[in-house]
């Protein structure tokens, strides 16, 4: 009714509703998570009530997530890398070849030079930084895929 007489400022905007370590339920709940999540989009797209944000940790969750409707429900965006030039320009050059032995991840740097006191004194960054990919994969990643099978089954269990 007051649609075309609102400015567009004014006019009621879908909420964004965001599932911060989404996976963590995917590992837990598997397919029937991605039958509920499916509903839930579905419901948020075709009414356009709210849009649905899932941070995702491994390239398994990125395949679950395509099971649903053939992937084209979802938008996969990679969060930014932190360059290099950033590193240098506020922690400098020894930093910077730290980061760069962690492979590039900002987090796994910083725990390295500042804050883990419990790692062997003779470490070098790119053990550390291995142990620590390792450790965080196995705690906070789907590593095992969710098959189509699976998914279908659940879906079935979920419609009766």
């Amino acid at each position: 009714m007051f649609r075309f007489s609102l400015p567009a400022f004014l006019l009621p905007q879908s909420a964004i509703i965001v599932i911060d370590q989404a996976e963590e339920l995917l590992r837990a709940y598997r397919a029937d998570v991605l039958v509920g999540l499916y509903n839930l989009v579905k419901e948020g797209r075709d009414d356009r009530l709210f849009r649905l944000v899932l941070v995702i940790n491994s390239n398994n969750a990125v395949k679950a997530l395509e099971l649903m409707n053939g992937g084209d429900m979802f938008s996969v965006v990679e969060a930014p890398k932190v360059s290099r030039e950033a590193i240098v320009d506020k922690y400098g050059e020894d930093f910077a070849r730290v980061f760069d032995d962690c492979d590039g991840c900002i987090g796994v740097a910083l725990d390295y030079a500042f804050y883990d006191k419990k790692r062997p004194k003779g470490m070098l960054a790119k053990e550390y930084a291995a142990l620590k990919k390792e450790k965080y994969t196995r705690d906070n990643c789907l590593t095992e895929e969710i098959t189509r099978e699976e998914y279908n089954k659940a879906a079935e269990h979920f419609e009766k």
